[in-house]
């Protein structure tokens, strides 16, 4: 008798589980909202990534020479 009650709260604690927020995917959604202050920096930040990239492109680039066969 007493495993009837064992498999009871398991189907409990299984009922409880499945009717989650987790598992009917209704978490509130993080809507994040980009301040001025924040995209400024984003862009800026970007920028110092790329500016030497894009400095390396162009002096590596000046050695190029144009071969025609």
């Amino acid at each position: 008798m007493e495993d009837v009650h064992v498999i009871f709260k398991e189907l409990e604690i299984f009922h409880f589980l499945s009717d989650s927020k987790f598992t009917q995917q209704e978490h509130p959604a993080w809507k994040p909202i980009p301040t001025p202050r924040w995209v400024v920096f984003a862009f800026v930040l970007v920028a110092i990534v790329f500016i030497p990239i894009d400095i390396a492109c162009l002096t590596g680039s000046q050695d190029v020479s144009l071969s025609v066969t």
